[in-house]
């Protein structure tokens, strides 16, 4: 599959271990930015707040029916356009059931790209 293949769907099961093991950064539609730590474990209280945060977006992408590669110049960027300001043009950006974005840093993008039958 190209990168230029804008229709092409991540494994939703294998991009939440992904997500759960790295840093991403990523945006609910209409909300602030969060980022995922990979070494979330412990967590002191003021942390509490942000991990529910993240849970949320877990809980959504633990039952997304699908995870595609989206394209910012085309795809529709309301609610995201945070994120998108915030990327650079080699991260790659995941849109998940189309009510939450991922980022992917271009250094993890590969490991994303080949989940991708």
């Amino acid at each position: 599959t190209s990168m230029n293949d804008y229709n092409t769907y991540i494994p939703t099961r294998q991009l939440a271990e992904f997500v759960m093991k790295n840093e991403v950064a990523w945006q609910m539609r209409d909300s602030l930015i969060g980022f995922t730590c990979a070494e979330g474990n412990d967590l002191s209280v003021e942390d509490r707040e942000y991990d529910y945060e993240n849970n949320q977006m877990f809980s959504i992408l633990a039952d997304a029916k699908n995870c595609k590669i989206f394209d910012s110049e085309l795809g529709d960027r309301k609610g995201f356009e945070d994120l998108i300001e915030w990327s650079v043009d080699e991260d790659l950006l995941v849109l998940v059931d189309n009510e939450l974005l991922l980022c992917i840093a271009s250094c993890d993008k590969k490991q994303v790209l080949d989940m991708v039958a």
